[in-house]
């Protein structure tokens, strides 16, 4: 299954208010300090910054020559697994908890 059939099969599985959390936690996970090493970045995440940007920005549909579906799961698990430590921070900012976007990420990827 290409990056396209997946993103749209997990984005089809999300609740409206999901859909919202992946959005938020796509600019989170790019525009905030949560992995703030631009090295680093691609290391965690398996994109460049600015690539998780263009995925970010077509949200919620696939970017053009980016894994999207990758992006979206690395952010969500990245958010709950690097040590950021910033998690009340983190939550204002998306509107969510780890319980959230926990949920979210098994939804993502029909873990349920």
């Amino acid at each position: 299954m290409d990056d396209l059939d997946r993103m749209k099969q997990a984005v089809s599985r999300l609740a409206p208010e999901q859909e919202r959390l992946v959005a938020a936690c796509l600019d989170a996970i790019v525009q905030g300090p949560y992995v703030d090493d631009d090295d680093e970045f691609h290391a965690v995440m398996g994109v460049s910054r600015d690539e998780a940007a263009v995925v970010a920005a077509a949200w919620p549909k696939p970017a053009a020559d980016v894994s999207s579906f990758l992006t979206v799961s690395n952010a969500l698990n990245n958010l709950l697994g690097y040590p950021h430590r910033q998690w009340r921070a983190l939550s204002r900012s998306i509107g969510a908890g780890e319980r959230e976007v926990a949920e979210a990420l098994v939804v993502w990827r029909a873990e349920n």
